[in-house]
């Protein structure tokens, strides 16, 4: 009878260590998340969906998948000139895109192309399609690519001889590419973002070095 009681003492004074530790580990968690909330990095720009369909200029949209940004550049020539020049002389404006070649005969919506590009070495192709053609309004390309996929609209606007033009671009990416976002999002973001403004920086400058 001494013996099953010192058993029974010896159980519940091990049932209630092994509480204890789960409680603290917790308790342990807890604290952990709540530091993590506390000191996690500020980022410039939007962490969080938006589903109202609206853009906020020069700011970049990550959730897990999929990255949305939007920036703008007003460009000193008229909107017929800045409309022709942004749709069909891309590799010349273009930092990064170094050969677009076409792979059927349609002009403006529906027209197909090969889309080449070209950053720190590394090459990378795109079936193109031309998803909108509005002159000298509005226009909108799909890429295909491996790795991830890009939606690109531009936005016109005749400011009584200056032209702004307004990017609204989505990547959508694909397999690894897609687990990466999960991890370093915010940083591709914002370098998603830089690309996108030197590119119409890139755009403003080649077309205001040729004469009206």
């Amino acid at each position: 009878s001494m013996m099953r009681d010192v058993l029974r003492m010896r159980l519940i004074d091990a049932g209630t260590n092994a509480n204890r530790k789960v409680a603290v580990t917790h308790d342990q968690a807890r604290r952990t998340l709540v530091n993590l909330s506390l000191h996690r990095p500020s980022y410039p720009f939007s962490l969080t969906p938006r589903f109202d369909n609206t853009y906020r200029t020069n700011t970049p949209l990550t959730v897990g998948k999929f990255m949305k940004t939007t920036a703008s550049v007003e460009i000193e020539h008229s909107i017929e000139t800045v409309f022709r020049y942004t749709n069909e002389e891309v590799p010349q404006w273009s930092l990064t895109v170094i050969e677009d070649r076409p792979t059927n005969d349609l002009r403006g919506l529906g027209a197909t192309f090969l889309c080449v590009t070209e950053e720190h070495g590394r090459r990378m192709e795109f079936d193109g399609e031309v998803t909108l053609w509005d002159p000298p309004h509005r226009s909108a390309v799909e890429l295909i690519g491996k790795q991830f996929d890009i939606s690109a609209e531009y936005l016109f606007e005749d400011l009584s001889g200056r032209t702004r033009v307004t990017q609204h671009s989505s990547v959508r990416f694909k397999g690894f590419t897609k687990m990466l976002m999960l991890i370093v999002g915010p940083l591709i973001a914002k370098q998603g973002l830089d690309a996108v403004n030197r590119e119409l920086q890139s755009l403003k400058a080649k077309l205001e070095s040729q004469t009206h």
